[in-house]
């Protein structure tokens, strides 16, 4: 299952829409839930998951990286 947790509100209707569709295209292969939370406080941390965190504050990394 892949979980995406989103930190606050998507608030922009046309990244709203994007979202939809793409999660669309994944359920396909795999079961997407989608979940939006206040603070990153409200994330728990698990034992044996493979984590992805997005910021955009982050430094931009090619594919080979």
């Amino acid at each position: 299952m892949i979980e995406i947790i989103c930190v606050g509100k998507v608030r922009e209707k046309f990244i709203s829409d994007g979202m939809k569709e793409y999660f669309t295209r994944m359920r396909k292969y795999h079961k997407v839930m989608y979940r939006e939370v206040d603070s990153a406080t409200e994330l728990k941390v698990y034992d044996n998951v493979f984590m992805i965190a997005l910021d955009e504050g982050g430094r931009e990394m090619g594919s080979a990286a």
